[in-house]
């Protein structure tokens, strides 16, 4: 397995897909690509890990301001750049969510290849639906489903932003 510490969400629109492009401790690059399928499949999941199963309004504030204090963390970082020549691009098959007190890591299980593993604490996660809330404005995909602590924002759609 693949540990990558640092990520670059994108959409592709000549593969109507979203791109991962992780970068391990050791420089190690690997592309992997998420059908919008298997995305909202994982965003169902993180969005219930976030948000307390009894919503009320005061915890939706929270989770709201919780969101809002996150993405003003979020710093612009170089991209990770996919490696010269053939890039091999892998389709994620499926995705584990490992739940920790303060993180969560997703091991995202390749059709081929090595699986890869993201490790994200609960600030890194709400800064990451926020760069996948912009994959999907740019993909024209529906956001219906996503809590309006997410959707009420507004979006940009400008050049993908790194999480490390």
């Amino acid at each position: 397995m693949i540990a990558i510490s640092r990520v670059t969400t994108q959409y592709s629109d000549i593969e109507d897909r979203i791109t991962l492009t992780g970068e391990g401790a050791d420089g190690h690059v690997c592309c992997s690509w998420l059908t919008q399928r298997l995305a909202n499949r994982l965003l169902a999941n993180l969005f219930a890990i976030l948000t307390p199963a009894e919503q009320d309004g005061l915890s939706s504030i929270v989770n709201e301001f919780s969101q809002e204090k996150a993405e003003a963390e979020l710093t612009p970082q170089a991209p990770v750049k996919p490696n010269e020549g053939a890039s091999e691009r892998r389709l994620i098959q499926e995705i584990d969510i490992n739940i920790a007190d303060a993180s969560v890591q997703l091991c995202f299980r390749h059709v081929d290849g090595e699986d890869v593993a993201l490790t994200l604490t609960f600030r890194e996660l709400r800064q990451w639906l926020s760069i996948v809330r912009r994959a999907f404005v740019n993909a024209d995909w529906p956001t219906e489903y996503w809590p309006n602590w997410l959707t009420e924002r507004t979006p940009q759609v400008t050049p993908p932003r790194l999480l490390n």
